[in-house]
């Protein structure tokens, strides 16, 4: 039998169904794969490797090149970008040591004072920081860029690109600016997947009551007709 393997590297957005049903749930990778077998022959098996990772920007995606290489996949989706365009209350050096696995006491102080102070006054923060994101669009462009050509240089796959999601109220009103942002970077998706020969997949129909309520994450109506959606284009290759 020959096994094919559809291979997701992306941030939070490519594993987490909010709300979360358990039984029920499937991320769009588990949906699109069954969707997929639906339609191969009896000699093939699609499987899916997810290399998805919460609050992944590019920056944190260098850590596991090695494995997208390694995993050799037909078909991959990057699902990123949300992580690094977002507007943020504090950086990034500072939550990485609020979230470490071995809290110390600069880690306890900074996360009492990020939830105490910070959290009620986020959009006030974010403002105070400039309405920056933990990445900038030069550098977001760049390492993209690398990464299409990481995978196209050393794995057979064809390369489907994802846009973010449009921010909904909620998340323009804690993270002020976050909506344009978005925006630029989705530009500079669609531009980079041109110029390098991949698919570029476009999100910004979908709706946030319908399909992602928290603003972020998908529901499971969501990955449901995420996975529809892609599945023609993946049938193409």
């Amino acid at each position: 039998m020959q096994q094919k393997k559809l291979v997701i590297v992306g941030n939070s957005v490519g594993i987490r169904i909010r709300p979360h049903l358990r039984q029920e749930s499937r991320n769009y990778g588990q949906r699109l794969v069954q969707l997929l077998n639906e339609q191969a022959d009896r000699d093939t098996l699609w499987v899916v490797e997810n290399l998805s990772f919460p609050r992944a920007t590019l920056y944190d995606i260098q850590d596991h090149l090695p494995a997208i290489v390694a995993a050799q996949g037909d078909i991959y989706l990057l699902n990123l970008g949300v992580c690094d365009a977002a507007t943020r209350e504090i950086p990034r050096w500072m939550s990485d040591l609020i979230l470490r696995p071995r809290k110390d006491w600069r880690s306890r102080l900074l996360g009492q004072w990020h939830e105490r102070v910070v959290k009620p006054n986020r959009s006030f923060f974010v403002k105070l920081r400039g309405k920056s994101s933990w990445m900038t669009e030069q550098r977001f462009t760049r390492e993209y860029r690398k990464l299409i050509r990481l995978i196209h240089g050393n794995t057979p796959g064809h390369l489907i690109c994802l846009s973010i999601l449009p921010a909904n109220e909620r998340v323009e009103r804690e993270l002020p600016g976050s909506a344009a942002r978005y925006q630029k970077f989705n530009m500079i998706i669609a531009q980079l997947a041109q110029e390098e020969a991949a698919h570029f997949y476009e999100l910004t129909d979908y709706e946030p009551e319908a399909d992602y309520p928290d603003g972020t994450h998908l529901n499971d109506q969501g990955h449901l007709r995420l996975a529809q959606e892609l599945l023609p284009i993946c049938l193409q290759f």
